[in-house]
């Protein structure tokens, strides 16, 4: 369906050096 989210992970912000995953309640950092 359109708009229904089908995970639990988000990405937050993405710059060259990496980007940010929300996980539930974290926030990750992957390089």
């Amino acid at each position: 369906m359109l708009g229904t989210s089908t995970s639990e992970v988000e990405v937050s912000m993405a710059s060259i050096k990496g980007f940010w995953l929300l996980l539930g309640n974290e926030e990750l950092f992957v390089p």
